[in-house]
């Protein structure tokens, strides 16, 4: 295992020769043969009088002896790195960075958490958060704050807003290029104003830079998104709420939160039974958890169990624009137009019954190494490969090519795929080191040769690792798209976009029945990898369709791509009629029909946000131009890869934006006596990553 321990405080692990002692560690554990051994990478480890410290190599059994460790082998897949500039993940809780002024450089230090405040209600199978925090800056200079954020897997983010006059002024939507130059014409060394600007990252990561933070004094930051909950168990009976609060990074980079609360409203979401799975209270109709002066070391979740049903839960609701998220002429143009607008209709669609597979995952992965690939970019490539290849099982097979304009095998003596042992990862390795970049990037021929590699009696997935950026060929998406059509079969496809510069959208475009995801650094590359295998060895069903009948019309996704065992894909479309009271889903395997019970609800405009996320592929898989796009993010008030959210100054602020200033109190409900097991120190103080080999 690989163990890591907070600074301040000593742990104890048990091993066959008696009990480890570990101080602010971060080690490799391994015990064979009734013998342990252990490798320091930080930190400190006692065994009665001997002291492992960082490089060496403890030794036990009849003697405990302790020698330098000459190298070690990283079977964590980069997980164990201690590059200082390796940073994590975006955290769910929202992290700011703080920077000079007008700087375009990494931010230097990070600002305290003062307070968060989340706030969640749940209607019926629809959960909105939202995410209100403070941040102290400590320093005795005013800087430029950079706030990180990540939303949960399909998850729409709605508004976007900082303190202002008292309250929050949320952001509105423009074209990303504009919005960027109108902040940064109010971001200097010595201004006055007070900007704001929020831009998609990648898919549900997003940063956000605000200006100024005064030394000292706080700053304020207010995130809202909706999510649909899935439906699990035998009549769709269970629905898990989860808030992604872990980090994701050393403990050096822990984020510490000196006042948390959250507070869940379930009031509305006609549930017969809630499962907390963190020590929480409840209040009437409220699940509060309080702390402070804490580490976010595991995910918030809750569970929710009703009665469940026989047919498919499906929700209608009516056009409800958010007139805060659109700019002034967007706002007045909807104004005027009034009512009018067809209704939404959201189904849930989860696959039951897959076919058993032969055991193992089959990976082709493609590694762009075309003259656009610089050393940096070839490294974190590596280093993604590397992790992948750590963590495949005995049972797994894999091929690596390298790729340009065409793909060949890195490894001469490895041109199919192979399982893997740990001779093919030298060689592979040992290829890779070897890449000279050269060539053009045709993206569609490297992709449609990878998927003659592999077969259709196991599961199986294309991973491209590289900025996806097509030189020649199919230069855009919509062509990328229809030549994949043509390859002789329908693959699972995921992409690890290789630095700032990864063409996100079209990776996320092409990413069937997969996801995409940025890497910046070994960590990152680290945990996409694990990710990745969790969802890529799942069962699946591709290009499947859905049909929702003749009053239900332009319908998101239109091709479902992908529908694995025990995952649940929305669909969403515009209802001209009555609305459906059933659905068929055709599959590889055949058409089924589903049954619908359609209610109403008020959804604060999610299904028009989602609808309009759909129709943004539909345009982009179209080759639609620039314009088009924004025009939908724009008059839709949805964040893009071509717009973002801003926040102006106060010098900007027309009338109306003033008058729409939330200047509510933060209220908390208010909690008389908290468990016993909540006034217990409930920190986690061990991580403990298993073995590189989970499916064996």
């Amino acid at each position: 295992v690989f163990a890591e321990t907070p600074a301040g405080r000593t742990e104890t692990i048990a091993v066959p020769e008696g009990p480890l002692v570990l101080s602010a560690v971060r080690a490799s554990l391994d015990v064979a043969g009734g013998t342990s051994q252990a490798y320091v990478i930080e930190g400190e480890i006692r065994f009665g009088s001997t002291v492992a410290r960082a490089g060496e190599l403890l030794n036990l059994g009849a003697k405990p002896s302790v020698e330098p460790a000459l190298a070690w082998e990283d079977w964590t897949g980069g997980l164990a790195t201690t590059d200082p500039a390796s940073e994590p993940a975006p955290f769910g809780v929202g992290t700011v960075g703080a920077r000079r002024p007008g700087s375009a450089g990494t931010p230097h230090a990070a600002l305290t958490i003062q307070r968060l405040d989340v706030r969640v209600r749940i209607e019926g199978d629809l959960a909105i958060t939202e995410v209100d925090e403070t941040f102290f800056n400590p320093l005795s200079e005013t800087v430029e704050g950079v706030y990180r954020f990540r939303a949960p897997e399909g998850a729409l983010l709605e508004r976007f807003g900082v303190d202002r006059d008292g309250g929050i002024l949320y952001g509105f939507v423009k074209e990303k290029q504009q919005a960027q130059a109108q902040y940064q014409a109010n971001v200097y060394e010595g201004s006055k104003e007070d900007p704001a600007l929020l831009t998609w990252q990648g898919p549900g990561q997003y940063e956000a830079r605000l200006y100024p933070i005064l030394p000292g004094a706080t700053r304020r930051v207010v995130v809202r998104y909706s999510e649909w909950l899935a439906r699990s168990g035998e009549k769709g009976e269970r629905r898990l709420y989860s808030y992604p609060m872990a980090f994701e990074g050393t403990e050096a980079s822990a984020p510490q939160i000196e006042d948390l609360s959250i507070e869940v409203d379930v009031s509305a979401a006609n549930a017969k039974q809630i499962k907390p799975t963190t020590a929480a209270v409840r209040v009437g109709d409220v699940v509060v958890v309080r702390d402070h002066d804490m580490v976010p070391r595991a995910d918030f979740a809750l569970e929710l169990f009703d009665d469940g049903s026989t047919a498919t839960r499906a929700v209608r609701a009516k056009h409800l624009p958010d007139l805060v998220a659109l700019g002034p002429e967007e706002a007045k143009d909807v104004r005027r137009k009034g009512e009018g607008e067809a209704d939404y209709i959201v189904v849930p669609v989860r696959a039951t019954d897959m076919p058993e597979r032969e055991a193992g995952l089959d990976l082709v992965l493609v590694v762009d190494t075309s003259a656009a690939t610089d050393k940096a970019t070839l490294r974190l490539a590596r280093s993604a490969t590397n992790a992948l290849l750590a963590h495949l099982g005995k049972s797994d097979r894999v091929l690596v090519l390298a790729g340009d304009d065409r793909v060949r095998p890195v490894a001469p003596a490895r041109a199919e795929l192979a399982n893997v042992d740990a001779a093919l990862k030298q060689e592979v390795l040992e290829g890779l080191a070897k890449v000279e970049a050269g060539g053009a990037t045709d993206l569609a021929a490297m992709l449609g040769e990878a998927t003659t590699k592999v077969g259709d009696s196991r599961a199986s997935a294309i991973v491209y690792i590289g900025d996806g950026n097509s030189t020649v060929g199919e230069t855009d998406l919509a062509a990328i798209r229809e030549r994949m059509k043509k390859a002789p079969r329908l693959v699972r496809l995921f992409g690890l976009g290789v630095g700032d510069g990864a063409n996100m959208a079209t990776l996320a475009g092409l990413s069937t029945g997969g996801f995409a995801e940025r890497l910046t650094d070994d960590r990152s590359a680290a945990r996409a990898a694990l990710r990745l295998l969790e969802v890529a060895e799942k069962t699946t069903d591709l290009g499947a369709t859905l049909d929702l009948g003749p009053h239900v019309e332009r319908v998101y996704p239109r091709e479902l791509g992908a529908v694995s065992a025990g995952e649940t894909v929305f669909v969403v479309g515009r209802v001209t009629g009555e609305s459906p009271t059933e659905a068929t889903l055709t599959t590889a395997r055949g058409k089924s029909t589903i049954k619908l019970d359609v209610k109403p609800s008020t959804d604060l405009g999610d299904l028009r946000r989602r609808w309009a996320m759909g129709r943004l592929d539909e345009l982009l898989a179209e080759n639609a131009g620039h314009a088009a796009l924004v025009d939908l993010g724009v008059r839709q008030g949805v964040i893009t890869p071509v717009t973002s959210i801003y926040v102006p100054t106060s010098k900007e602020m027309t009338r109306e934006q003033r008058d729409q200033i939330d200047r509510r109190k933060r209220k908390r409900v208010v909690v008389t006596e908290p468990p016993e097991e909540q006034k217990a120190d409930k920190t986690l103080v061990c991580l403990l990553y298993t073995s590189p080999s989970p499916r064996d």
